[in-house]
């Protein structure tokens, strides 16, 4: 990772807290996201939807038709972790052996060349289900959209709302 001097756009190691080119106090600048503008597999991952303790979530778009993917890649510390790694991957397959219209499909898995795993599943456009979630008030399922809740007249707060996307 790296960060980048908006004064001058020179980029810096992370460690590097302030410009040496013109001063500038370089610690609340973000790192830059060295996936942005990266080609995997076929998509061009576009910008961050979240992060989490185990990974993060990117929007990525195929160069040549446009469509929209979801790419959820494991935090690189993890890699080494065959535990985490095949935890990770098993996630991927769950979701495609309950295969119902109200999950996300999974369209690919993988690693790249730097041992980044990763899997490919549709990308949802919506609001993010966090902010129409009121805490200990009951979710209309009109406004849950895609939820494990599909024949549920309300649906709960799930634990994690920062991984699900209400359309």
């Amino acid at each position: 990772m790296s960060r980048t001097c908006p004064e001058c756009h020179t980029q810096y190691d992370e460690e590097i807290l302030h410009c040496p080119e013109d001063g500038l106090d370089l610690s609340s600048v973000e790192p830059d996201d060295e996936l942005i503008g990266r080609t995997v597999g076929s998509y061009q991952v576009v910008k961050v939807l979240g992060k989490g303790g185990m990974g993060a979530v990117y929007m990525a778009e195929h160069p040549v038709i446009g469509s929209r993917v979801a790419i959820k890649f494991l935090h690189p510390q993890y890699a080494t972790d065959r535990k985490i790694v095949d935890r990770f991957f098993n996630e991927a397959r769950a979701v495609n052996v309950i295969g119902h219209d109200n999950i996300l499909k999974i369209l690919d898995l993988d690693v790249t060349e730097d041992n980044r795993h990763y899997f490919v599943m549709e990308f949802l456009n919506g609001k993010a289900l966090q902010d129409l979630v009121v805490p200990d008030i009951p979710v209309p399922l009109q406004a849950g959209g895609r939820s494990s809740c599909k024949s549920a007249r309300r649906c709960r707060r799930p634990t994690t709302t920062e991984s699900s996307t209400a359309t």
